[in-house]
């Protein structure tokens, strides 16, 4: 393939969708960025004693984490920050346990999962080896038989996948994963009904509305659905929608400070592009605006910079918004599922009065056809089918059975008919001797007379 044929790639070798001009001034940005940090990291993993951290919060590593971990430590501090290291330790033998007793199962999720296999980073080398697909496949199936409640959804794909290309180990890979669905993110993000996932873009509107109120404020008048773009954000931590060196920055801060930093770089995102927001005031347009948000951005630094200087809101901040909201999308949710199951039932309804009309149809064919047959001569050899002979034969047998029946009626009203006038004989007799017997009484009494 021709350097012209070729795809351009991020210098992790993601196909990217932004012109390359913009990737090399990521990368420019990025390696200054990295000789500023390195040293500071190489004095911080010296001081920690190397490979087996045990990381402990402050101030400072958190200042470190927000400048961005360097690449070849982002594995082991990701573990630590994270503790999935302890986890993976405290449970060996645990992720093959899952693999070996459910290695002939199958369920929706893993149906799913093999759906969705050659979907994850279409054109990513490292997938092109099936082995390490089929890391990518027991680690996704391994969860969804750990946490048969969540199973699978789409996105999952995209987070394990990013840790494998990064070097993680399989195990590693599915503790991290376990770290993040079970801890770090609300625990029905990832549910089948998606619950939290749907309350987190309530709070981002609520949190949009308070700390860019401009912005916020067009979007409602539009009535923009934000939550078709915003909650794909959230659900593949920005993997996949921003470019990579961006979305790894995003990543050390998420797993030393949680997922309140989704919600600030989703605002800067906003904030980075207000003038251009407001400017557009068609929705279709503003809509496809705000999906192109990612695009836009080059530099990391600058990013995390404007969500940092958002006005500060805590965690408790938001956990009221998604308390607040947490009933009333489960309502909706509820009203929706009613008018699907409805839907459901119309449609099944529908379905059996289609069968019903069809069966009627097929029959009312079958005698018309029959009929047709049966007015010919005979039948001709296009229709000498053995259905159609059984069909004759039996007509034909209850037609004899028919002449049979008539003939025993005929029989026994003959029989009756012979009953009846031999009765009428005996009667006449009996009438003509009755008279004899006058006739005699009355010569009787003239004689004694």
């Amino acid at each position: 393939m021709s350097d012209s044929e070729r795809e351009d790639r991020d210098e992790y070798n993601f196909v990217i969708s932004y012109p390359m001009e913009q990737e090399l001034e990521i990368r420019k940005i990025a390696k200054l960025k990295r000789q500023q940090t390195n040293k500071k990291w190489n004095k911080f993993i010296k001081k920690q004693g190397g490979g087996n951290l045990i990381i402990k919060k402050n101030s400072k590593l958190k200042k470190l984490v927000r400048s961005g971990i360097p690449n070849k430590h982002r594995r082991v501090l990701w573990q630590s920050l994270t503790s999935s290291k302890e986890h993976l330790e405290a449970n060996k033998g645990y992720y093959s346990l899952l693999l070996e007793r459910n290695k002939d199962g199958q369920s929706s999720a893993t149906k799913q999962i093999d759906n969705d296999l050659r979907r994850t980073f279409p054109g990513h080398p490292y997938f092109d080896d099936k082995e390490n697909l089929l890391k990518l496949r027991n680690v996704l199936c391994a969860y969804s038989w750990r946490n048969t409640k969540i199973g699978y959804c789409q996105s999952m794909n995209f987070i394990v996948g990013l840790l494998l290309i990064l070097g993680f180990k399989e195990e590693e890979a599915f503790w991290m994963f376990v770290a993040i669905v079970e801890v770090i993110m609300p625990k029905t993000s990832y549910s089948r009904d998606l619950i939290d996932a749907h309350i987190d873009q309530k709070t981002l509107l609520s949190l949009m509305l308070k700390r860019i109120n401009k912005i916020g404020k067009h979007i409602v008048k539009h009535e923009v659905s934000l939550q078709l773009i915003t909650q794909q954000w959230f659900l593949c931590l920005y993997i996949s929608c921003l470019p990579t060196e961006i979305t790894l920055r995003i990543l050390d801060v998420f797993f030393f400070e949680g997922n309140k930093i989704l919600f600030r770089v989703a605002l800067a995102l906003f904030k980075l592009s207000q003038k251009e927001i407001l400017e557009q005031n068609d929705p279709g347009l503003l809509f496809m605006k705000i999906k192109e948000l990612p695009n836009n951005v080059v530099s990391a630094d600058n990013l995390l910079k404007c969500a940092f200087a958002l006005k500060a809101f805590s965690r408790k901040e938001i956990n009221k918004q998604r308390k607040f909201w947490g009933p009333k999308v489960q309502d909706e949710l509820n009203r929706l599922n009613k008018v699907r199951t409805r839907m459901k039932e119309r449609k099944l309804l529908k379905l059996e009065e289609k069968k019903k009309k069809k069966k009627i149809k097929d029959r009312e064919d079958r005698k018309k056809r029959r009929k047709q047959l049966l007015e010919k001569e005979g039948w001709n050899s296009s229709f000498d089918s053995t259905d159609f002979k059984k069909e004759k034969v039996n007509e034909e047998e209850n037609e004899k059975e028919k002449e049979k029946g008539k003939e025993k009626g005929k029989e026994k009203e003959n029989e009756t008919e012979k009953e009846n006038e031999n009765e009428k004989e005996k009667e006449k007799e009996n009438e003509t001797e009755n008279e004899n017997e006058i006739e005699k009484n009355l010569k009787i009494e003239k004689k004694i007379k």
